[in-house]
This record gives structure tokens, sequence and C-alpha cells, in this order.
């Protein structure tokens, strides 16, 4: 939104006329809509470590003795998750979420902009290339998006590039030859077997920045939506009947949080037909089992199918060549004045390592590589 206007946008085509009849520009209830369309309960959640600061809620401890702010944060959240789950309509909780609207969301600058809308005539265009009334909102939209790719590393350029159709941004594939058997390597850190019609993911794991933030180390929200959206595109490019996550599908406990199970229930409920297959790894047994309404299909390692033998832990397997993620192999790229380090493909002559495909994960370079081995970073290849 800005001075020119707002830009709606959606992952599905919709009738624009139908739901414009039906009120979409409406004003009505629109606190409730704005905070149901993003993770609301976050930014309500800072907010009301201040409140309850200022409030006396949280002790803040004697003088010379004072409390540290991990102490008063993890005071503050447990405050706020009893409000939030047995009591509602706490005047506390309810300043909070008007501080979000009126001081982070600008809810106020919105309604305005709603109601002389809906006094305005309506004229629907579909012009055929950008005018010069929606640029700057797009130019925005892309400022945005570039300083967050920034304060990101390279978490979600290809699905944002991918979803625009941008040619410098769309995801690169390369077919591969692996111990006799084509192999397709996805620029999105992942493979897909194309005789299979089988999609490869290693190291998802979901739900590792909800971990952080319950165990009180503040990061982002956002990496589980990137992730599916990626999820979305590997699927509509490749048509695969089978999904197998090689491992560490969510990285702890605190991942059965209720926005990560509720972003991944919708995802699957969009793809009810994809066979789901999950490799276990350590993380998913300290983790816990996924809730049945996902419909995934755990199997131990090594799982054998086709040529391959699909493992977590990298490993050989007799009459089959193994497949595995777990050690987030990474290529550090390096000039005179800079250097990064970026996800990589790794295959030896009997095992090889998928890139970890969680957008909030770590990558370890490892220097000690077998004479032989081959390297795929996006881009290029590297022959060791």
């Amino acid at each position: 939104m800005n001075d020119y206007g707002f830009e709606l946008l959606s992952a599905q085509p919709f009738d624009w006329v139908a739901e414009l009849q039906r009120g979409l520009l409406s004003a009505e209830e629109l606190d409730r809509d704005i905070l149901a369309s993003l993770n609301s309960s976050e930014l309500s959640r800072r907010r009301f470590r201040e409140i309850a600061r200022v409030s006396g809620l949280v002790f803040q401890g004697h003088p010379g003795q004072q409390k540290s702010a991990r102490q008063l944060q993890a005071s503050s959240g447990l405050f706020y998750e009893i409000f939030r789950n047995h009591d509602s309509g706490n005047l506390l909780l309810d300043q909070a979420d008007a501080e979000v609207l009126l001081q982070e969301l600008d809810a106020k600058r919105i309604r305005t902009a709603l109601q002389r809308m809906n006094a305005s005539r309506l004229v629907l265009t579909q012009p055929k290339k950008t005018d010069s009334v929606c640029v700057s909102a797009h130019r925005r939209t892309a400022a945005r998006e570039s300083q967050h790719g920034e304060a990101r590393g390279s978490r979600g350029a290809d699905a944002r590039g991918a979803g625009k159709g941008g040619p410098r941004m769309k995801p690169a594939a390369l077919p591969v030859d692996i111990a006799g058997h084509p192999l397709v390597l996805s620029s999105l850190r992942a493979a897909f077997d194309p005789a299979l019609r089988c999609l490869l993911v290693a190291d998802a794991h979901f739900g590792k920045d909800a971990v952080f933030r319950a165990r009180g180390v503040p990061v982002p929200v956002g990496s589980t939506g990137d992730n599916l959206m990626r999820l979305d595109i590997l699927i509509a490019k490749f048509e695969p009947a089978m999904l197998v996550f090689l491992g560490d599908l969510l990285h702890a406990r605190e991942a059965h949080a209720e926005e990560t199970l509720d972003a991944l229930q919708v995802w699957r409920t969009r793809h009810a037909s994809l066979r789901i297959v999950l490799v276990e790894g350590n993380h998913d047994r300290h983790a816990g089992a996924l809730p049945e309404a996902l419909r995934v299909n755990y199997v131990q390692e090594p799982w054998r199918i086709g040529p391959w033998a699909l493992c977590h832990h990298p490993q050989t397997a007799d009459g089959a060549y193994a497949l595995a993620g777990h050690l987030h192999p990474v290529y550090r790229i390096a000039t005179r004045n800079d250097s990064v380090r970026v996800p990589c493909f790794r295959f030896g002559g009997q095992c090889g390592v998928l890139p970890a495909f969680g957008s909030f994960t770590g990558g370890a370079r490892d220097d000690g590589r077998m004479n032989g081995e081959k390297g795929f970073r996006r881009g290029s290849r590297q022959d060791h």
C-alpha cells in the first residue's frame, strides 16, 4: 500500500466481479480481516512484552539484580499464552492487538482508502502492461522483496522469481546421470527421478523458526510459507506421483506449533492425491509423529525404491545407490573481497547427498571430498 493505492495478490485465480459484489473492498470487520491475513499473533506477542513490563505484570528484578531480556521475554511470553488460551477478553491482550493495528499495520489508513473507494465509481480494467497508476506500487513491492532477500540470504529467491516468471530467477533443472540412472537436479534444492516420477527433498526442517521463538530466541517468521511455496513450484514443474522427504521433516517437538501444522494441513489439502513418504531422520524422532491428517507414510532407512536406497544419514547399500541428506552440504564461492556459501549436491561412487531444502537451515562446508566425487551447485558443476 502507498499513496497511489494498494496491491491485492492471490495464489489462485478468482472472479473479481463476483467478489467485488460480495463486498471484497468493504471496510466492515476490517480489523479482524487484517489480523487473520498474517501472523498477527507474533506481532501482538512483541507488543505484549512491553505492555506487560509497563503494567508491572512482569517482575523486572531488584535494584542491582535486574533480570535479563531473555528472562523477561520468557515470562511475558508465558503470560501471553495463558491469556490467549484462557482469557481471550483480557484488556492487556486487547491493548496489544490495538497497538499492532494502529502502529504497525496502519489499519486506519487502509480503512480510509476502502471507504473512499466504495464511495467512488468502480472501473475494472486489464492493462497489458504496468501503467503509470500502479508502477509505484509494483516498485515498492519489488523493493520490499529485495530487502527481505538481502536479510534472509538466498531464502525464497528462486521461488519468488519462479512465481513471477522472471528469466533471471527462473529455477534451473539439470539432468544428470548418477550410477547409470537419470536424475534431474533442481536449483530449488530438490531432485527428481523421471522414471519413478519421484520428487526427493532432504532436511526441510519445518517449524525451525517456531522452535527458536519457543526457546526465547527472536527470529523472523515465514520459513514455513517459503518452503511450501517452493514445493508448490516443484510439484507444478515435475508433476510427481510421490514426494519423499529424506529425513528431518520437522525440526523439534516445538515445531508442532499451531501455525506450522495449520499451514502444512492447508498445503496437504491442495495436494491430496500426492503420496508422501518420510524416511525418518534424527530430528523426526525427537519431534514426534505428525498428525494423521497429513497422511505421511513413515519408513526406516535405507528404503529401497527402484535403483535407489533412500536414507537420511549418508551410507552405502549393497546393490543400490544411496541418496541421503543430513549433512547440509554447501559450496563456498569467494572473490578477493567477499565470499558466500551456497547449497549444493554431492555425489560419490556409492552415495549422493542432497542439499538442505529448508530455507532456515545452515550448511556444512566439507573439504574432505574424495577424488572423482561430483558436486553440483546452481549454474555450474564441479568435479573432484
